[in-house]
């Protein structure tokens, strides 16, 4: 049975919602999800206004309810908490209709049964007084619950939101047209129309509408999108070339192997939104504590309604009580602590971290860290720095000028190399003369006529060399260096028990030599999106918990299948949506604290779900009559207060409780030592 993609909840498959999408239909429960998923802009926009309405509404409840006393009051708090409840909590009734519809209660449901019962109990005591003389109102209780779980859903959503626009923005990378070759002629098409076998011509500047394979001419591209290497790749005949490459140089004819939809790139934005579009764990934890929750509640407050209803038989207030009973039960069992135990304890524990640079966007992930049993890097950009740098040169003897020379060359290029022989260059207060007559040769380098010399700038050796007139003028090596933290980072996750793997889409050798120097003996390199995916859902079915830890669009697929995805710095920002966890400072040893926060906020939550099913426990078979025998009927006087009051007490207990976190995540244990020379 099919799942929605919003909610996660079972909908059969011959439900009349369903939605069609890059070859794949998705199914839902309710037209609010559907609506969210295709249009999730206005869906935030909806719970934005129901928001605001509910916060400017509850705020006066409140006050009006534990500050002042004068005539009339109920009907005031009556008139301001029913736009709240009908309209703020429009969202909580189309959830609690969904649930019914598929058997499955769920947190929606607790939400709008123990709202709807605080509102409409204080109503027909504002309106039916004088029968229901004894009791108070609970109008504070029904506006906040609606308030504070609004909020939840507001933030998570904006989220969502965020990621799915960021997800568009690949696809708008690609261009709208390419140009084909039909019949020996060169058309420009709508980049829609191209199918596999198609051949088109790319020229520098342009970006590759979908994959292919290269026929005719040479051409270096920079595939950083896919790949998530810096260097450009030199391509010609036989080489494959991914959609979202940038030709920087020289030009090539390239059959099509997929059609655009079916492209790498397609396939990196399908990831993202699935991504964006899951469900919270801890939304569904409580979900299906409510599966269980909700109908025993139900059962003791039909029970109780029952039991004193027939127990009084003839009594005069025998409904009255029995109406109290039932009421006082479902008032005390209202979901503010059970729905407060994952939000708050996620809310704290992002603060804090968020001082650490530590980004916790998806609190389910906290559950799935404590689980790691592998942690797999990329290498560009996450194990090592993201730009490269002049490790070493050598100026020859006779070219004074010859930093000037080298910038004035590379200024003009897009190469990732000559932004770092430029940036070398200018911190060596090189100066930019005029240069004409500036080409670029795939796979060779660059040239061009500075001051009347014969300028050329290219690989040799493995190095990079500057030639003026012929002569080698300059010597300069380029390398990725690795992070400072990351030997120390990939020591401590040792320490823990946790292997340790290396998946890049760098070549070999380069691959080989950042995991021997880091000590990583699994090493996977030469690997695109859709390999890296593989690797990582075949460590899984093997039995690994696995946390994928990437930098930049070309991890997208393989942090979203990952159990707990990480993004290191947050440079590229549909990556940083994506991300379960970001580690905004780029500090590799936060992926260490990651695991320590982790197990010290779920903790918090066991403790606060812990609370909730002793308080229930304990105060329901209360508020069912189990001190009838003590006290008398009277109790139900003021039981219904103090069902109000008990429940505002395990709410502020939760809160109390878990604003410890912040101390445990602000002042941790040292996880530090000196670093061993390496």
């Amino acid at each position: 049975m099919p799942t929605d993609p919003v909610c996660g909840m079972f909908v059969p498959e011959d439900s009349p919602l369903h939605v069609d999408r890059g070859g794949q239909r998705y199914y839902f429960c309710s037209k609010g999800c559907m609506e969210q998923f295709t249009s999730p802009e206005r869906q935030v926009a909806s719970v934005k206004r129901r928001l605001v309405l509910a916060w400017a509404l509850a705020v006066p409840v409140i006050s009006i309810t534990y500050l002042t006393h004068f005539h009339f009051r109920d009907y005031v708090l009556l008139a301001l908490s029913a736009p709240v409840q009908f309209y703020s909590g429009l969202e909580f009734y189309r959830g609690a209709y969904s649930s019914i519809s598929s058997r499955m209660a769920n947190m929606d449901l607790l939400v709008a049964l123990g709202s709807t019962t605080a509102f409409a109990f204080s109503t027909a005591v504002t309106i039916f007084h004088s029968f229901l003389h004894y009791s108070g109102v609970y109008f504070d209780a029904s506006t906040a619950i609606i308030a504070l779980i609004l909020t939840g859903s507001y933030v998570e959503q904006k989220a969502k939101e965020r990621a799915q626009r960021d997800a568009e923005a690949l696809i708008k990378s690609l261009p709208e047209t390419a140009k084909k070759i039909v019949d020996g002629r060169v058309v420009e098409v709508p980049r829609d129309t191209l199918v596999p076998g198609d051949i088109i011509i790319l020229a520098r500047g342009d970006t590759v509408p979908a994959d292919g394979e290269v026929v005719d001419g040479s051409m270096d591209v920079d595939a950083s999108n896919i790949t998530g290497e810096q260097e450009p790749v030199t391509l010609s005949q036989g080489d494959h070339v991914f959609s979202g490459s940038v030709v920087l140089t020289g030009g090539a004819s390239v059959r099509l192997e997929r059609g655009p939809a079916d492209s790498t790139l397609m396939r990196v934005y399908e990831a993202v939104r699935r991504a964006s579009m899951g469900r919270v764990r801890m939304q569904r934890v409580a979900d299906i504590f409510s599966s269980v929750f909700v109908p025993v509640i139900l059962a003791v407050a039909a029970f109780s309604f029952a039991f004193w209803f027939l127990r009084l038989g003839t009594d005069a207030y025998a409904l009255q009580y029995a109406v109290l009973a039932a009421v006082s039960v479902l008032v005390i069992a209202c979901p503010c602590a059970i729905g407060l135990a994952g939000p708050i304890s996620f809310l704290i524990a992002s603060s804090a971290s968020y001082r650490r640079g530590i980004l916790i966007r998806n609190p389910g992930a906290l559950d799935r860290a404590r689980k790691v049993t592998r942690v797999v890097f990329d290498k560009t950009g996450t194990l090592t720095e993201e730009e490269g740098t002049v490790s070493s040169y050598h100026i020859a003897d006779g070219f004074p000028d010859a930093l000037d020379v080298l910038y004035s060359v590379e200024s003009l290029s897009r190469h990732p190399v000559a932004r770092a022989l430029c940036r070398f260059a200018r911190s060596n207060g090189a100066r930019v003369y005029p240069a004409s007559s500036f080409r670029e040769e795939p796979g060779l380098g660059a040239r061009a006529t500075v001051r009347g010399h014969d300028v050329f700038v290219g690989r040799e050796g493995g190095d990079t060399v500057l030639k003026i007139d012929g002569r080698v003028a300059g010597r300069f090596s380029i390398e990725y260096r690795v992070r400072e933290s990351a030997a120390r980072a990939i020591q401590m996750l040792r320490e823990r028990g946790i292997s340790i793997s290396m998946v890049t889409g760098d070549r070999g050798d380069r691959a080989e030599a950042v995991a021997s120097y880091l000590g990583i003996g699994d090493v996977h390199h030469s690997a695109g999106p859709e390999e890296k995916e593989r690797i990582v859902k075949e460590m899984q079915q093997s039995g690994e918990y696995v946390a994928f830890v990437g930098d930049g669009v070309n991890d997208a697929v393989a942090v979203s299948v990952s159990d707990v995805g990480i993004v290191i710095g947050g440079r590229d920002r549909s990556m940083a949506e994506l991300g379960d966890i970001v580690i905004m400072n780029g500090d590799l040893r936060g992926i260490v604290e990651i695991f320590d926060i982790a197990e010290s906020t779920l903790r918090k939550v066991r403790q606060n779900l812990a609370w909730a099913i002793v308080y229930n426990s304990i105060l329901v078979p209360v508020a069912a009559g189990a001190l009838v025998p003590l006290l008398g009927l009277g109790v139900y006087g003021y039981l219904p207060m103090f069902s109000a009051l008990a429940m505002g007490m395990s709410s502020t207990s939760v809160v109390l409780n878990t604003l410890r976190l912040r101390s445990r995540i602000a002042h941790p244990r040292p996880l530090y030592k000196a670093s061993p020379a390496h």
